[in-house]
């Protein structure tokens, strides 16, 4: 694609002369190429949330913008009609017309309705020098890691510098992936297998670990601080990367002891460096009342319907076999809501509509509950 050869071209001329503004010139470009549709969609959501906009012009406005959008659809419509000209004329003065009214309606818009016009229509453009020096602190950095042309381009955002590199990416390296992501959906079906088979399952997952780890972490691991945030872009999302080993292990009966990455740092991910940044800025409904909501829903066994799992025989078997009582876990809440001075709902308190009420009157929400994915239950 035009973007990733752009990137390769960018990334040889910043090793070449290491120029700082073709590293943020390559960011800005992904960023803005991988977020747009994001962006839009949560400003839009932001906007109707907080905007205080009537729902009346609400509707105007998505009334506009499908007619517009009606007739620069009509134009490749009529353009092989025999009088496609006149057609093609009369649909260009329609659109004209009604763009000027669209724009006088987000003229009136605008001043009326200010924080509306601002969440949905002024998305902010992501720079560089933004990131480094506004979104991260001292001790963390932004680790950008993209595949492109059996390279790995690495871009590193630490608040006092910049190192963008391109490591080789061969098919070994691709295997190594690919079997990771299968090996680490399946690894809790490991220990049903036979004990020939677990060991070698669990030492291909071990090895597809540690490569993934040398190919793109190590590389530029001694200049990472203790707090990562990691932007995966297209097949790197799916990696844990949490779970990639720093180590060859070769002691298969005690992975308890092996040495993971999230032992030495402290990883998040995010879609994107703009949506991350767009978050931690997003608009506050209200005060909040404390600064965690710890909920514990299956304490003391009371498994409420308030869950609203989905009914059936996957579901009914789910809550007997695999959903069991977590008598622990009613402690677990009250002890992090003490700690931190916040609330605790355990048990029957800790509904679905009780959660949905509370939750945006907190700043973290801790849930201590159980987990599941599969095929069926999502």
């Amino acid at each position: 694609d035009i973007f990733g050869n752009l990137t390769e071209v960018r990334q040889g001329m910043y090793a070449l002369t290491g120029e700082k503004r073709l590293a943020a010139r390559s960011f800005e470009t992904n960023e803005a190429v991988k977020t747009f549709a994001m962006q839009q969609f949560l400003h839009e959501t932001y906007a109707l949330q907080w905007g205080g906009i009537p729902d009346s012009l609400y509707q105007k406005e998505i009334h506009f913008r499908q007619q517009i959008i009606n007739l620069e659809t009509n134009f490749f419509m009529v353009r092989r009609r025999p009088n496609a000209d006149s057609l093609i004329a009369a649909n260009d003065q329609q659109l004209f017309a009604l763009r000027d009214q669209y724009g006088i309606f987000l003229a009136a818009l605008e001043k009326e309705y200010p924080e509306y016009f601002r969440l949905k229509y002024k998305q902010p453009v992501i720079r560089l020098r933004d990131v480094q020096h506004e979104a991260l602190r001292a001790g963390q950095c932004l680790l950008d890691l993209y595949i492109k042309n059996d390279k790995v381009f690495a871009l590193l955002i630490r608040p006092d510098t910049i190192v963008w590199i391109a490591t080789p990416f061969d098919s070994t390296a691709q295997k190594a992936l690919e079997n990771l992501a299968s090996e680490s959906r399946q690894f809790a079906e490991y220990q049903k297998l036979p004990e020939k088979e677990y060991v070698q399952r669990l030492q291909s997952f071990a090895d597809a670990s540690y490569l993934a780890y040398q190919v793109l972490i190590e590389p530029l691991r001694p200049m990472l601080p203790e707090e990562v945030l990691l932007i995966p872009r297209n097949e790197l999302s799916t990696v844990p990367f949490g779970a990639l080993l720093t180590k060859k292990e070769t002691d298969m009966g005690k992975p308890f002891r092996w040495h993971f990455l999230d032992q030495e740092l402290v990883i998040s991910q995010a879609f994107s460096a703009g949506l991350f940044q767009f978050q931690q800025n997003r608009p506050k409904t209200r005060k909040p009342a404390g600064s965690v909501l710890a909920c514990a829903p299956f304490f003391e066994g009371n498994i409420s319907d308030d869950l609203q799992l989905p009914v059936g025989d996957v579901a009914a078997l789910t809550r007997s076999e695999v959903f069991k009582p977590l008598p622990g876990s009613g402690e677990e809440a009250q002890a992090i809501a003490q700690l931190l001075g916040g609330q605790a709902l355990a048990g029957q308190q800790a509904t679905k509509h009780n959660f949905l009420n509370k939750s945006p009157d907190y700043n973290i929400l801790h849930i201590a509950t159980h987990s599941a994915a599969n095929d069926v239950l999502g």
